[in-house]
Formats: C-alpha cells, structure tokens, sequence
C-alpha cells in the first residue's frame, strides 16, 4: 500500500507538471517566471519520487525471491499439490497440510499467498479499492456524519453548541466463493510440469473475475455487497456529456480527485473516445503516467465488462473495502464423471466479503434512455 500511495502521489505531480506544459503549448507562448519556477520543482519532485519507488519496487522483488527460495524450512509447493491431488494421507500428514470443515484440504501459506496476490493483480478494481487479508471476521468504523463549525461571538455567556460524529461500525463477514476444474492424470504424473504455476494460474483467474463483479455487483446475500448498493451520491442523465462528466468529477471533494479513478463497461469507453470537448478535442487523452491507457479529466480510467453498460463510477481507493480470508483449501473430485476422460476434478474455495466504505469518495454517472 505504501508503494502504491507513492505511485499515485507521483502520478498527481506529473499530471500538475502536464497542465502548466499544455497550457503554455497551447497559448504558443514562453514560461512566466512562476510557471517556470513550478515546473521545474514539480521536475524535481517526480524524479525524487521515481527514485524512491525504484528502491522500493527493488525491496519488494529481494522480499518475493527470498520467499521463493527453498529450503528445509519451506514446504515444497509441488509436492504437497500432487500428494493433495494423490489424496496420499500418508504425505499430506507428513507435510502437515490440513482440512477445514467441508472437507478441502488446505494449502500452505506460501501457495495461498500467491494465489490471492495474483487475483488481486489480475483485477484493477480488487487492486484498487482497499483490500485486507484478515482471518476472521473484520470490523472498521464507518462515519455517518462529522462535526458542525459554527460561528461563536467572541467572549460568550453561552457555551458553544457541540456537535458529536455519527459512527457506524461495519463488519465483514465470511462468504465462501468456489470455483471448479480439472486436470489430467497425467500432469499428476509428470514431475517436469510446474504444478505451482498451472494451479495459481487457474485458480486465481476463477477468482479474480467473481470478486471484481460482486465490488460491482453483489446482491450481499451469500456474497460481498456491491459498490452501487445505497450509494448516496448519483446523477442520472439521458445521454453522457461532457458536463455531466465535470458533474461527477467536482462532485468528489478537490483531496479525493486526484486519488480516484474512473471505471466503466468498454462500450461506455468507446462512446466516450469518440466524444470531443468544447473547443473539438478528444475527451479522452493519453495515460502518458502509466505509458497505456487514457485518462479523463486527468484522473486513469479502468475498464470492466462487470460493470454495467449505462454505468460509470468516480471512486476513491477507499470507497469500497474488501477482506480476504489468508486460507484457500482444494477439493479433490475422483469420480467417474472426471476418471472416464482421464481427470481429476478440483474446486478452491476462499472465504471473503466486500461492501462500501466511504460513501463520500464515489459518484454513479447512470444514463438512461
């Protein structure tokens, strides 16, 4: 998180240093001494940060081989899946894997920690919305309303009138997510194939796709709740327009702006990258921050088909929370439906919930005909 904060720090002092160079290209015209003065600082600012984050991004890739390495103290990951896949108890009891209650035999830390990391970078939404990875259930304040300012005389006989925060606490509980496959015999069988990487590979994809759309789209029944359920801040409009983007974009607070990111259905994107501004340029511009992609109104736009067609939401990281539980547990399926054709049917399951956060950081744009 802190790696991630400096990144978008960085990127908000390239997006300040890109107005004060488009406006000066714009009105063909040299620096003023102020502008110069600013530009140069925010030069300055960006290079100290892109230092600071190439040591950073250097510690987390020395951190991700030192957990790589084996050694006797580590479980070797292939071998625990093939005796997983075996059902070989005599194995599994040596390498200290365990079961949960349904019955799945749950994988060691290392593989968990894994799966769920590639989930999270598979999807911009669950790697952009405050994520935890806590067992158990999670509990966080949530604020209904703050203080009141008021104007007091100076001197008064009366006490000044307080007033007291509003506070709601939240809880995440325990919605069990399953996803089902298989593989063959034969992988099982064959110590050269990386057993590790096909697992993580599968498995995480399964997952990344049923989280993003339950942020966007969960009932909260059985599952997380969904961004857009009770949302306090929404405009409704007919057709997207250039206003009602600016609508949404000063909807948020001017601090929230340039932490937040757009995200939208890819038709919704395509209508948009067709659209001109006023003065007859493309509403969308270059992400030039993050080398691809485009931006509107400065902040990054993300694209999901989770999201809905007519939908655009502006949100802030922590307008939606999501909590993983540290455990993913494999269930092995050897019946004749998978044996027939040579497989081995297996389901993960993880155990997780989602809901708003901060009503305050995210604005719904719905157009409707």
């Amino acid at each position: 998180m802190k790696l991630k904060a400096i990144i978008e720090k960085r990127n908000s002092k390239l997006t300040e240093l890109e107005v004060i160079y488009d406006t000066v290209v714009t009105e063909t015209r040299a620096f003023t001494q102020d502008e110069e003065i600013k530009y140069e600082q925010l030069k300055k600012e960006i290079d100290d940060l892109d230092k600071t984050i190439t040591t950073l991004k250097s510690t987390i890739a020395v951190e991700e081989r030192a957990l790589d390495t084996k050694d006797d103290d580590v479980v070797d990951i292939n071998r625990e899946l093939r005796a997983i896949f075996g059902e070989n108890l005599t194995e599994l009891r040596a390498l200290n894997t365990t079961t949960n209650n349904q019955g799945g035999y749950v994988v060691t830390q290392v593989l968990s920690n894994k799966i769920i990391k590639a989930a999270t970078t598979r999807s911009n939404a669950i790697e952009f919305f405050d994520l935890t990875s806590i067992s158990g259930n999670l509990r966080f304040p949530k604020k209904l309303s703050g203080i009141t300012a008021t104007w007091e005389a100076e001197n008064s006989i009366n006490d000044p009138q307080a007033s007291t925060p509003t506070i709601e606490i939240i809880e995440l509980g325990q919605h069990r997510l399953y996803a089902e496959s298989a593989i063959t015999q034969q992988m099982i069988n064959s110590q050269e194939i990386d057993l590790e990487n096909f697992i993580v590979e599968e498995i995480s994809d399964g997952l990344a796709n049923a989280i993003e759309d339950a942020i966007f789209n969960g009932s909260g029944t059985k599952q997380p709740k969904g961004i857009g359920i009770g949302l306090t801040k929404k405009i409704d409009c007919t057709d997207i327009s250039m206003k009602v983007v600016k609508q949404a974009f000063h909807t948020l607070a001017k601090s929230q702006q340039n932490k937040a990111k757009w995200f939208m259905h890819t038709e919704m994107f395509l209508v948009l990258d067709n659209m001109t501004d006023e003065m007859g340029r493309p509403l969308l511009q270059p992400n030039l921050a993050k080398g691809t992609g485009y931006m509107l109104l400065g902040r990054p736009i993300e694209v999901s088909d989770c999201i809905n067609i007519s939908t655009i939401y502006f949100a802030c990281p922590d307008a939606y929370h999501t909590n993983l539980q540290k455990d993913i547990a494999l269930h092995i399926y050897t019946d004749s439906t998978y044996t027939k054709r040579g497989l081995i049917g297996y389901a993960a399951d993880i155990y997780l919930d989602g809901i708003t956060k901060n009503d305050d950081a995210i604005v719904c744009i719905t157009c409707e005909d």
